[in-house]
Protein backbone atom coordinates (compact mmCIF):
# COMPACT_ATOMS: atom_id res chain seq x y z
CA UNK A 1 0.00 0.00 0.00
CA UNK A 2 0.83 3.22 -0.99
CA UNK A 3 1.81 6.78 1.13
CA UNK A 4 1.49 9.01 -2.50
CA UNK A 5 -2.08 8.46 -4.60
CA UNK A 6 -2.76 9.89 -7.71
CA UNK A 7 -6.16 10.36 -8.58
CA UNK A 8 -6.58 10.59 -12.48
CA UNK A 9 -9.25 11.67 -15.23
CA UNK A 10 -10.22 12.37 -18.49
CA UNK A 11 -8.53 15.58 -18.80
CA UNK A 12 -5.07 13.97 -18.69
CA UNK A 13 -5.37 12.65 -21.89
CA UNK A 14 -7.29 15.79 -23.02
CA UNK A 15 -3.86 17.72 -24.49
CA UNK A 16 -3.08 14.70 -26.19
CA UNK A 17 -5.97 14.74 -28.67
CA UNK A 18 -8.54 12.76 -26.48
CA UNK A 19 -12.37 14.87 -25.93
CA UNK A 20 -13.87 14.94 -23.04
CA UNK A 21 -16.80 13.36 -22.87
CA UNK A 22 -19.18 16.49 -22.90
CA UNK A 23 -17.50 17.25 -26.56
CA UNK A 24 -16.95 13.05 -27.23
CA UNK A 25 -20.11 12.85 -29.57
CA UNK A 26 -19.40 15.91 -31.70
CA UNK A 27 -15.97 14.45 -32.49
CA UNK A 28 -17.33 10.63 -33.02
CA UNK A 29 -19.40 12.91 -35.66
CA UNK A 30 -16.72 14.81 -36.92
CA UNK A 31 -14.49 11.30 -37.57
CA UNK A 32 -18.32 9.33 -38.81
CA UNK A 33 -18.60 12.05 -41.31
CA UNK A 34 -14.94 11.43 -42.46
CA UNK A 35 -15.32 8.24 -42.52
CA UNK A 36 -12.56 7.55 -40.58
CA UNK A 37 -14.08 4.91 -38.46
CA UNK A 38 -12.64 2.08 -39.81
CA UNK A 39 -15.33 -0.77 -40.24
CA UNK A 40 -17.53 0.76 -37.28
CA UNK A 41 -19.84 2.66 -39.11
CA UNK A 42 -22.81 0.82 -38.27
CA UNK A 43 -22.15 1.54 -34.68
CA UNK A 44 -21.46 4.89 -34.91
CA UNK A 45 -24.89 4.93 -37.26
CA UNK A 46 -26.66 3.28 -34.38
CA UNK A 47 -26.03 5.54 -31.67
CA UNK A 48 -26.32 8.49 -33.91
CA UNK A 49 -29.85 7.45 -34.37
CA UNK A 50 -30.72 6.66 -30.77
CA UNK A 51 -29.38 9.91 -29.99
CA UNK A 52 -32.25 11.67 -32.72
CA UNK A 53 -34.73 9.60 -31.48
CA UNK A 54 -34.20 10.14 -27.51
CA UNK A 55 -33.84 14.36 -28.68
CA UNK A 56 -37.42 14.33 -30.25
CA UNK A 57 -38.77 12.03 -27.84
CA UNK A 58 -38.10 13.52 -24.69
CA UNK A 59 -39.80 16.49 -24.04
CA UNK A 60 -40.34 15.31 -20.27
CA UNK A 61 -37.20 14.85 -19.22
CA UNK A 62 -33.75 16.63 -19.57
CA UNK A 63 -30.95 14.41 -20.69
CA UNK A 64 -27.42 15.30 -21.71
CA UNK A 65 -27.34 14.28 -25.07
CA UNK A 66 -23.98 15.69 -25.79
CA UNK A 67 -22.26 13.35 -23.71
CA UNK A 68 -21.50 10.22 -24.63
CA UNK A 69 -21.13 8.61 -20.89
CA UNK A 70 -24.80 9.72 -20.76
CA UNK A 71 -26.02 8.26 -23.48
CA UNK A 72 -24.42 5.14 -22.47
CA UNK A 73 -26.02 5.19 -19.11
CA UNK A 74 -29.30 5.37 -20.53
CA UNK A 75 -28.58 2.44 -22.61
CA UNK A 76 -28.12 0.35 -19.17
CA UNK A 77 -31.00 1.98 -17.93
CA UNK A 78 -32.85 0.63 -20.93
CA UNK A 79 -31.30 -2.97 -20.57
CA UNK A 80 -31.94 -2.96 -16.98
CA UNK A 81 -35.79 -2.28 -17.57
CA UNK A 82 -36.94 -3.30 -20.83
CA UNK A 83 -37.53 0.18 -22.05
CA UNK A 84 -36.07 2.60 -24.34
CA UNK A 85 -38.57 4.17 -27.12
CA UNK A 86 -39.50 1.33 -29.32
CA UNK A 87 -36.20 -0.58 -29.02
CA UNK A 88 -36.85 -4.36 -28.38
CA UNK A 89 -34.07 -6.24 -25.93
CA UNK A 90 -32.22 -7.51 -28.74
CA UNK A 91 -31.53 -4.01 -30.11
CA UNK A 92 -30.86 -2.16 -26.51
CA UNK A 93 -28.38 -5.06 -26.16
CA UNK A 94 -27.19 -4.12 -29.64
CA UNK A 95 -26.87 -0.31 -28.85
CA UNK A 96 -24.50 -0.72 -25.88
CA UNK A 97 -22.23 -2.89 -27.69
CA UNK A 98 -22.42 -0.19 -30.95
CA UNK A 99 -21.97 2.56 -27.83
CA UNK A 100 -18.88 0.75 -26.88
CA UNK A 101 -17.67 0.48 -29.94
CA UNK A 102 -17.78 4.34 -30.75
CA UNK A 103 -16.21 5.30 -27.68
CA UNK A 104 -13.28 2.94 -28.48
CA UNK A 105 -12.51 3.99 -31.89
CA UNK A 106 -13.26 7.90 -31.29
CA UNK A 107 -10.66 7.65 -28.35
CA UNK A 108 -7.92 5.75 -30.32
CA UNK A 109 -8.79 7.75 -33.32
CA UNK A 110 -8.31 11.08 -31.31
CA UNK A 111 -5.69 10.26 -29.04
CA UNK A 112 -2.43 9.26 -31.41
CA UNK A 113 0.99 9.41 -30.45
CA UNK A 114 4.36 10.79 -31.79
CA UNK A 115 5.75 8.17 -34.20
CA UNK A 116 9.85 8.21 -34.06
CA UNK A 117 12.93 5.94 -35.86
CA UNK A 118 12.51 4.43 -32.42
CA UNK A 119 8.77 3.90 -33.01
CA UNK A 120 5.79 5.27 -31.12
CA UNK A 121 6.47 7.16 -28.61
CA UNK A 122 3.78 8.26 -25.78
CA UNK A 123 2.99 12.38 -25.79
CA UNK A 124 5.91 14.72 -24.09
CA UNK A 125 3.93 15.32 -20.91
CA UNK A 126 2.68 11.92 -20.76
CA UNK A 127 6.30 10.66 -20.76
CA UNK A 128 7.22 13.03 -18.54
CA UNK A 129 4.08 11.03 -15.88
CA UNK A 130 6.33 8.15 -16.74
CA UNK A 131 9.15 9.12 -15.53
CA UNK A 132 7.51 10.36 -12.52
CA UNK A 133 6.50 7.39 -11.59
CA UNK A 134 9.70 5.64 -12.48
CA UNK A 135 11.22 7.80 -9.91
CA UNK A 136 9.12 7.63 -7.04
CA UNK A 137 8.65 3.64 -7.54
CA UNK A 138 12.37 2.70 -8.66
CA UNK A 139 14.07 1.87 -4.24
CA UNK A 140 13.46 -1.86 -3.65
CA UNK A 141 10.48 -2.87 -1.37
CA UNK A 142 6.76 -1.56 -2.11
CA UNK A 143 5.73 1.04 -4.14
CA UNK A 144 5.75 4.87 -2.72
CA UNK A 145 3.10 5.77 -5.25
CA UNK A 146 -0.27 3.98 -6.69
CA UNK A 147 -2.55 5.50 -9.53
CA UNK A 148 -6.45 5.55 -9.46
CA UNK A 149 -7.81 6.19 -12.90
CA UNK A 150 -11.16 6.71 -14.29
CA UNK A 151 -9.69 6.66 -18.00
CA UNK A 152 -10.53 4.33 -20.05
CA UNK A 153 -8.05 4.72 -22.42
CA UNK A 154 -4.04 3.81 -22.75
CA UNK A 155 -2.41 6.97 -22.51
CA UNK A 156 -1.17 6.51 -19.03
CA UNK A 157 -0.08 2.50 -19.87
CA UNK A 158 1.64 3.23 -22.62
CA UNK A 159 3.64 5.92 -20.67
CA UNK A 160 4.77 3.59 -17.81
CA UNK A 161 5.30 0.69 -20.29
CA UNK A 162 7.83 3.62 -22.16
CA UNK A 163 9.48 4.23 -18.67
CA UNK A 164 9.68 0.49 -17.51
CA UNK A 165 7.84 0.68 -14.79
CA UNK A 166 6.37 -2.60 -14.44
CA UNK A 167 2.33 -2.16 -13.56
CA UNK A 168 -0.54 -4.09 -12.03
CA UNK A 169 -4.12 -3.38 -12.45
CA UNK A 170 -5.48 -4.55 -9.52
CA UNK A 171 -7.43 -7.78 -11.11
CA UNK A 172 -6.49 -10.42 -8.64
CA UNK A 173 -6.75 -10.59 -4.86
CA UNK A 174 -3.07 -9.22 -4.12
CA UNK A 175 -0.98 -6.89 -6.21
CA UNK A 176 2.45 -7.94 -7.43
CA UNK A 177 5.31 -6.97 -5.49
CA UNK A 178 7.66 -4.06 -6.94
CA UNK A 179 4.68 -3.26 -9.70
CA UNK A 180 3.01 -0.04 -9.93
CA UNK A 181 -0.92 0.05 -8.87
CA UNK A 182 -2.52 1.19 -11.78
CA UNK A 183 -5.99 1.06 -10.48
CA UNK A 184 -8.41 1.93 -13.51
CA UNK A 185 -11.79 2.25 -12.04
CA UNK A 186 -14.52 2.06 -14.93
CA UNK A 187 -12.18 -0.20 -16.77
CA UNK A 188 -9.91 -0.62 -19.69
CA UNK A 189 -9.31 -0.52 -23.62
CA UNK A 190 -7.12 -3.26 -23.49
CA UNK A 191 -9.33 -5.29 -21.28
CA UNK A 192 -10.98 -8.86 -22.82
CA UNK A 193 -13.43 -10.43 -21.12
CA UNK A 194 -16.44 -12.88 -20.21
CA UNK A 195 -19.68 -12.00 -19.50
CA UNK A 196 -20.86 -14.94 -18.56
CA UNK A 197 -18.35 -15.42 -15.20
CA UNK A 198 -16.38 -11.85 -15.14
CA UNK A 199 -13.32 -13.35 -15.91
CA UNK A 200 -11.02 -10.67 -16.99
CA UNK A 201 -7.29 -10.75 -18.98
CA UNK A 202 -5.48 -7.22 -19.56
CA UNK A 203 -3.71 -7.34 -22.97
CA UNK A 204 0.28 -6.79 -22.73
CA UNK A 205 0.95 -3.59 -24.93
CA UNK A 206 4.12 -5.00 -25.92
CA UNK A 207 2.90 -6.59 -29.09
CA UNK A 208 0.81 -3.77 -30.41
CA UNK A 209 3.44 -0.95 -30.20
CA UNK A 210 4.46 -1.41 -33.92
CA UNK A 211 3.89 1.26 -36.57
CA UNK A 212 0.95 -0.37 -38.50
CA UNK A 213 -1.82 1.85 -37.38
CA UNK A 214 -0.54 5.35 -38.21
CA UNK A 215 -1.65 8.98 -39.78
CA UNK A 216 0.32 11.66 -40.70
CA UNK A 217 2.90 10.43 -38.75
CA UNK A 218 1.56 9.53 -36.04
CA UNK A 219 0.44 6.53 -34.21
CA UNK A 220 -2.79 4.80 -33.14
CA UNK A 221 -2.70 2.02 -30.19
CA UNK A 222 -5.56 0.64 -31.74
CA UNK A 223 -5.68 -2.29 -29.33
CA UNK A 224 -9.60 -1.73 -28.29
CA UNK A 225 -11.36 -2.25 -31.89
CA UNK A 226 -8.18 -4.04 -33.64
CA UNK A 227 -6.31 -5.97 -31.73
CA UNK A 228 -8.54 -7.28 -29.14
CA UNK A 229 -11.62 -8.15 -31.07
CA UNK A 230 -9.25 -10.13 -33.35
CA UNK A 231 -7.98 -12.28 -30.58
CA UNK A 232 -11.46 -12.62 -28.95
CA UNK A 233 -12.73 -13.86 -32.32
CA UNK A 234 -10.33 -17.21 -31.32
CA UNK A 235 -10.66 -17.49 -27.32
CA UNK A 236 -13.54 -18.98 -25.68
CA UNK A 237 -14.41 -19.15 -22.05
CA UNK A 238 -17.18 -20.69 -20.16
CA UNK A 239 -17.99 -22.70 -22.92
CA UNK A 240 -18.75 -19.60 -25.13
CA UNK A 241 -16.93 -17.33 -27.22
CA UNK A 242 -15.47 -14.09 -25.05
CA UNK A 243 -16.65 -10.87 -25.60
CA UNK A 244 -15.23 -8.73 -28.86
CA UNK A 245 -15.49 -5.55 -27.27
CA UNK A 246 -13.34 -3.94 -24.35
CA UNK A 247 -14.92 -3.76 -20.62
CA UNK A 248 -15.61 -0.07 -19.79
CA UNK A 249 -18.72 0.76 -18.04
CA UNK A 250 -20.38 4.34 -17.57
CA UNK A 251 -19.53 6.64 -14.15
CA UNK A 252 -23.38 6.49 -13.00
CA UNK A 253 -25.45 4.51 -10.51
CA UNK A 254 -25.05 1.42 -11.53
CA UNK A 255 -22.10 0.52 -10.28
CA UNK A 256 -23.41 -2.73 -8.19
CA UNK A 257 -24.04 -4.29 -11.79
CA UNK A 258 -20.27 -4.51 -12.11
CA UNK A 259 -19.14 -5.32 -8.97
CA UNK A 260 -18.24 -9.27 -9.41
CA UNK A 261 -15.61 -8.07 -12.20
CA UNK A 262 -14.36 -4.62 -10.54
CA UNK A 263 -14.74 -5.56 -6.83
CA UNK A 264 -11.21 -6.20 -7.23
CA UNK A 265 -9.84 -3.13 -8.12
CA UNK A 266 -12.19 -1.13 -6.10
CA UNK A 267 -11.41 -2.66 -3.31
CA UNK A 268 -7.53 -2.58 -3.89
CA UNK A 269 -8.41 1.56 -4.39
CA UNK A 270 -9.63 1.73 -1.73
CA UNK A 271 -6.61 0.16 0.50
CA UNK A 272 -4.48 2.54 -1.15
CA UNK A 273 -6.48 5.58 0.24
CA UNK A 274 -5.76 4.20 3.39
CA UNK A 275 -2.56 4.08 3.51
CA UNK A 276 -2.38 7.79 1.73
CA UNK A 277 -0.57 11.01 3.15
CA UNK A 278 -0.57 12.97 -0.16
CA UNK A 279 -3.21 12.68 -2.80
CA UNK A 280 -3.01 14.18 -5.86
CA UNK A 281 -6.04 14.61 -8.05
CA UNK A 282 -5.75 15.70 -11.96
CA UNK A 283 -8.05 15.92 -14.57
CA UNK A 284 -10.88 14.27 -13.00
CA UNK A 285 -14.12 17.35 -12.26
CA UNK A 286 -16.15 15.11 -9.58
CA UNK A 287 -19.74 15.27 -11.49
CA UNK A 288 -22.15 15.32 -9.55
CA UNK A 289 -23.58 12.41 -11.75
CA UNK A 290 -21.31 9.97 -10.29
CA UNK A 291 -20.21 10.24 -6.90
CA UNK A 292 -18.27 7.11 -6.67
CA UNK A 293 -15.56 8.57 -5.83
CA UNK A 294 -17.09 10.43 -3.10
CA UNK A 295 -17.90 7.26 -1.57
CA UNK A 296 -14.77 5.35 -2.38
CA UNK A 297 -13.06 8.16 -0.72
CA UNK A 298 -15.08 8.33 2.03
CA UNK A 299 -14.86 4.61 3.11
CA UNK A 300 -10.94 4.36 2.04
CA UNK A 301 -9.82 7.14 4.20
CA UNK A 302 -11.81 5.85 7.16
CA UNK A 303 -8.66 5.97 9.79
CA UNK A 304 -5.35 5.01 8.64
CA UNK A 305 -2.75 8.10 8.59
CA UNK A 306 -2.88 11.78 8.95
CA UNK A 307 -3.47 13.57 5.82
CA UNK A 308 -0.59 15.53 5.36
CA UNK A 309 -1.81 17.13 1.80
CA UNK A 310 -4.63 17.22 -1.17
CA UNK A 311 -3.76 18.47 -4.12
CA UNK A 312 -5.92 19.52 -6.94
CA UNK A 313 -4.79 20.56 -10.13
CA UNK A 314 -7.78 21.58 -12.90
CA UNK A 315 -8.15 25.22 -14.60
CA UNK A 316 -11.84 24.78 -13.32
CA UNK A 317 -12.85 26.84 -10.16
CA UNK A 318 -15.90 24.57 -10.20
CA UNK A 319 -13.68 21.54 -9.78
CA UNK A 320 -12.10 22.82 -7.16
CA UNK A 321 -15.34 24.07 -4.89
CA UNK A 322 -16.21 20.23 -5.68
CA UNK A 323 -13.22 18.89 -3.78
CA UNK A 324 -13.35 21.74 -1.36
CA UNK A 325 -17.20 20.14 -0.40
CA UNK A 326 -15.64 16.72 -0.27
CA UNK A 327 -13.21 16.66 2.12
CA UNK A 328 -13.44 16.23 5.86
CA UNK A 329 -12.54 19.53 8.63
CA UNK A 330 -9.27 17.55 9.93
CA UNK A 331 -8.02 17.75 5.59
CA UNK A 332 -9.66 21.45 5.13
CA UNK A 333 -6.24 23.13 6.03
CA UNK A 334 -4.25 20.86 3.71
CA UNK A 335 -6.37 21.10 0.75
CA UNK A 336 -4.42 23.16 -2.11
CA UNK A 337 -6.56 23.93 -5.13
CA UNK A 338 -4.26 24.70 -8.41
CA UNK A 339 -5.63 26.22 -11.71
CA UNK A 340 -2.95 24.11 -13.94
CA UNK A 341 -3.81 21.50 -16.59
CA UNK A 342 -1.91 18.15 -16.23
CA UNK A 343 1.00 18.80 -18.29
CA UNK A 344 2.11 21.64 -15.90
CA UNK A 345 0.69 19.80 -12.81
CA UNK A 346 3.27 16.85 -13.58
CA UNK A 347 6.60 19.35 -12.11
CA UNK A 348 4.13 20.81 -9.80
CA UNK A 349 3.96 17.32 -8.10
CA UNK A 350 7.79 16.70 -8.46
CA UNK A 351 8.06 19.84 -6.46
CA UNK A 352 5.45 19.13 -3.70
CA UNK A 353 7.33 15.74 -2.99
CA UNK A 354 10.91 17.69 -3.11
CA UNK A 355 12.13 15.75 -5.39
CA UNK A 356 14.69 18.24 -5.94
CA UNK A 357 15.66 20.01 -8.84
CA UNK A 358 17.12 17.90 -11.48
CA UNK A 359 14.00 15.53 -11.37
CA UNK A 360 12.03 18.68 -11.62
CA UNK A 361 13.10 19.23 -14.70
CA UNK A 362 13.21 15.84 -16.15
CA UNK A 363 9.34 15.80 -15.78
CA UNK A 364 8.94 19.32 -16.98
CA UNK A 365 7.75 18.52 -20.94
CA UNK A 366 9.90 20.37 -23.32
CA UNK A 367 12.39 19.66 -20.88
CA UNK A 368 15.13 17.07 -22.27
CA UNK A 369 15.87 14.09 -21.03
CA UNK A 370 18.78 11.81 -20.87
Amino acid sequence: MSEIVLILGAGTSAEAGAPLMKDFLKTADRLRERNEVAGFKEDFDLVSGLIDDLQNAHSKAQLELENIESVFATLEMGQLTGRLLARSTEQIERLLVAAKRVITVTLERSLTFPLTQAGPTPSDYHDCFGELIRVLNREPGKPRCSIITFNYDLAIDFALHHNSVKFDYGLQGKLKPQHTPLLKLHGSLNWLYCSECGWIEPLDLQPFLRARGTTGGKFILDVGSAALPAIAEKRRHCGKPVEDVPLIVPPTWNKVAYSGRFGTVWAHAARELSTATRIFVSGFSLVETDLFLKYLYTVGSTGGPRLRRFCVYDPDPEVHRRFSELLGPGVAPNYSPQPLNFSNAVPCIAVELDLGDDIVKRVTPGYPRT
